[in-house]
C-alpha cells in the first residue's frame, strides 16, 4: 500500500533531476564598489585616539574621542568585563581600570 504512494509522491523529482546533467548557465555577479557615506556608516579609527590613554574616563573625554576617532557607537569596558565578539566597525571600545583611567582605545 505505501510502495504505489511513495512512488507518486517522488516521481516528480525523479523527472527535474533527470533533466538537470548541467549546472544552470546564469550571468556573472558583477558587485560596484559604494563608498562608506552611501553604505550608512563610518569607520573607526583607534590610532587617532592613543594620547587619551591615561586620562580619566568621563563624558567630556567620550564625546572628544568619539569625534576624533570617527567612531559613531562607544563601549566603555570596565575591569575584568567579557566583551561579546561581535565586530563593529564603527564602535570604538574605551577600557578603563578601577580609578576610571583609560587603559586601552581599540576599535570593535
Amino acid at each position: 500500500m505505501f510502495k504505489p504512494l511513495l512512488s507518486i509522491t517522488f516521481l516528480p523529482l525523479l523527472a527535474c533531476s533527470a533533466n538537470s546533467k548541467e549546472p544552470p548557465k546564469s550571468s556573472p555577479i558583477i558587485i560596484e564598489p559604494i563608498s562608506l557615506f552611501e553604505a550608512g556608516g563610518f569607520l573607526c579609527n583607534a590610532k587617532s585616539a592613543q594620547s587619551y590613554i591615561g586620562q580619566k574616563a568621563d563624558s567630556e573625554l567620550a564625546k572628544t574621542i568619539l569625534s576624533v576617532t570617527g567612531a559613531k557607537i562607544l563601549r566603555w569596558v570596565p575591569p575584568r568585563a567579557n566583551l561579546s565578539k561581535d565586530h563593529r566597525v564603527n564602535r570604538i571600545n574605551i577600557a578603563y581600570d578601577e580609578d576610571y583611567i583609560v587603559t586601552s582605545i581599540r576599535c570593535g
